[in-house]
């Protein structure tokens, strides 16, 4: 997988158009970053051999046990077991049967356990059977499912037929009082007496416990592997459900045994630790004995709680694949089999969904599908803490959020809970304190606020959160404000776009105090950054020489200056009488209202001041009116006067007036 994943996706998104469904574009991308296997790999044929399993079950949950034993038992046969895998248990035969030989030769030598004084320790008995070849190749045709007649007139021919005929129509669907059970008792006779053969050899046993459903004897002769107890349990369960003559239906309980399933699962102490099959044999033991819930409960403690237990063997390599199956499978469970929800069950799916949130593991389609079966609020939880570590571009955003949308999450509550996530973490950055009003950045490129936008930037993805938006945006520049970050305050506001403001007029909000607050703070904001361009503008006054030119010059001069003079003044007075920050509501921790006001009104009304003072030669009234400011401030407006005395600019504003 490449290494910047976001790249992959970027480069996806340009096929992206409005027409387009949002889960195609994402499917894509999930298929270029899955993981690849150059072969089909055991952990993958473990897996299908499971959902194998599960289908069978699926299919024959409402029949009877004579027709569940069959079709898990020919399930379990058609399972190959791998070369690798022969070879130990070949291995460890040759041990076992050299460590009995020693072990006789010691007995008899040593004559130690004897009852009677003359009685010597009998060698292991080594049959030599003519029709041994015979029985391996039969035994084995019937352990891997090939239910096929052999031709021939001889009684080994005539019971090996009679078990297929038997096996076939338990196959078929057949109810046991359909099968002649005279016959059916004439033919178990036969083979039972068959079996009671003192010349028979390993694999003559072993075909004639098949016959007749022998499970012990045959477990402990011909039980290598975890498949072979399994086929053994269920060819003796067949057996037993084809000698009952009423049709029973059972639950969903196909494995009862403990003793059969610990002797199963102590066969795969041969593999490696590992492989992936000790962990599927126990999978499958769990649905065949209807104990999910158990093992949800271990591999809840394993992926989520880090305890694992020492009989799952889940390996690095595979913790992301077994993860991903899990949760498949219990979201296959919820649907088709039954399964209710339980905290752990659910837990698991939250953690394969926020895997694939990481960014070695980014797969939107999945996550946003895990998601989707999640509680709402379990999905909201998960989604937004995806979205909080999504860096794309905007593009990028509007495609995971459609993507969303598409799969049923609850986009809206995910947007707002992770603007809020994401604004919580920024508040939590350190800003320095300024002692000047900071207009423009003190460095180029300054980034490093860059998470206060990206929380608003969520909120611009869905019409219905407009008023959202604007609240947020207060929010965040009241903070700026605090510190004197008048460039960031100005960033925020120019954040909103004019559909925002043409939403919220068709959705009749326009009269929603949040946004007269953020056109209050909009214009404290411009009060500071074209403040200096009009000082600019009355430091400029062209020069008289008497010229026509320099008349027209000084007319232009003075119609422009008293434009602009009776525009920032209209301005301040809408920031001095509008009740700026008076009632709002601010964030617990952070500077409060009143605050803010007493940082800003005493420097707004200087200013003010300084413009009506500086204006009277153009604007004569302007000299009366900034004499008259005193009176304003402690008579016509007494909140400004609080303002004042409460901040520390008390001085300041009385040298200035």
């Amino acid at each position: 997988m490449n290494d910047n994943v976001f790249d992959e996706f970027a480069k996806i998104v340009k096929s992206y158009s409005c027409t387009t469904d949002a889960s195609d574009v994402a499917k894509q991308y999930v298929e270029k970053t899955w993981f690849e296997q150059s072969k089909p790999s055991d952990f993958m044929f473990c897996e299908n051999n499971t959902w194998e399993l599960i289908y069978n079950l699926t299919n024959v949950h409402n029949c009877s046990e004579l027709e569940k034993y069959a079709t898990i038992r020919e399930w379990i046969s058609k399972i190959p077991i791998d070369s690798n895998l022969l070879e130990k248990v070949r291995e460890l035969e040759i041990i076992n049967q050299e460590l009995d030989d020693e072990f006789n030769v010691l007995l008899r030598r040593n004559r130690m356990l004897r009852p009677h004084k003359d009685e010597r320790p009998k060698k292991i008995r080594r049959i030599s059977n003519t029709m041994e070849p015979l029985y391996k190749e039969r035994f084995q045709r019937l352990r891997d499912g090939q239910l096929e007649p052999v031709s021939g007139n001889t009684t080994l021919d005539y019971v090996y037929n009679e078990y297929i005929k038997f096996n076939r129509a338990a196959l078929e669907k057949k109810n046991p009082f359909e099968i002649n059970i005279k016959e059916r008792s004439t033919w178990k006779d036969c083979v039972k007496h068959m079996s009671n053969d003192d010349n028979l050899g390993e694999y003559g046993k072993a075909l004639f416990y098949t016959l007749c459903g022998n499970v012990t004897d045959l477990c402990e002769s011909m039980g290598k592997t975890w498949e072979d107890i399994i086929w053994t349990y269920l060819n003796g369960k067949v057996e037993q459900a084809l000698d009952n003559t009423t049709t029973r239906h059972i639950n969903n309980i196909v494995l009862r045994d403990k003793d059969i399933m610990e002797l199963a699962l102590e066969k795969d102490d041969i593999m490696d630790r590992d492989d992936p099959r000790i962990l599927f044999h126990q999978i499958q033991i769990a649905i065949l004995s209807n104990t999910v819930p158990d093992l949800m409960q271990r591999l809840y403690q394993g992926f989520v709680k880090n305890v694992w237990d020492s009989k799952l063997a889940v390996s690095k390599a595979h913790y992301a694949q077994v993860l991903r199956f899990v949760s498949t499978l219990i979201l296959f469970g919820r649907e088709y089999l039954g399964w209710a929800e339980d905290p752990q069950s659910t837990a698991l799916l939250t953690s394969y969904a926020e895997l694939n949130a990481q960014p070695s593991t980014f797969r939107p389609v999945v996550i946003a599908s895990y998601a989707a079966k999640l509680a709402p609020k379990d999905q909201i939880r998960v989604f937004s803490e995806f979205l909080e570590n999504f860096d794309g571009d905007t593009q990028e955003c509007e495609i995971i959020c459609r993507l969303g949308k598409e799969l049923g999450l609850d986009m809206r509550n995910i947007l707002i809970t992770t603007s809020k996530n994401i604004m919580t973490k920024a508040f939590k950055k350190t800003i320095p304190f300024s002692t000047t009003f900071e207009v423009i950045p003190t460095q180029q490129n300054d980034n490093q606020y860059d998470i206060f936008f990206s929380s608003i930037q969520w909120l611009l993805l869905d019409k219905s959160l407009c008023l959202n938006v604007i609240k947020s945006a207060n929010e965040a520049i009241l903070y700026f404000f605090t510190y004197r970050k008048i460039y960031l305050v100005e960033r925020m506001i120019d954040m909103v776009p004019e559909w925002v403001y043409e939403q919220l007029a068709l959705d009749g909000k326009l009269d929603n105090h949040a946004i007269i607050e953020f056109d209050l703070n909009r214009k404290v904001m411009l009060l500071f950054t074209n403040y200096h361009e009009w000082q600019t503008l009355i430091g400029s006054e062209p020069k008289d020489s008497g010229s026509l030119e320099d008349l027209r010059a000084i007319y232009a001069w003075r119609d422009e200056l008293e434009r602009k003079t009776l525009k920032m003044e209209d301005r301040m007075l809408d920031v001095l009488e509008g009740n700026w920050l008076r009632g709002a509501s601010i964030v617990k921790d952070r500077a409060s209202s009143v605050a803010i006001r007493q940082l800003y009104i005493p420097e707004i009304l200087i200013r003010y001041h300084n413009l009506l003072y500086s204006t009277a030669s153009i604007v004569p009234a302007n000299e009366n009116r900034s004499a008259g400011l005193v009176n304003y401030v402690t008579n016509e407006h007494k909140e400004l006067f609080d303002d004042i005395t409460g901040s520390k600019s008390w001085d300041k504003v009385i040298q200035e007036f």
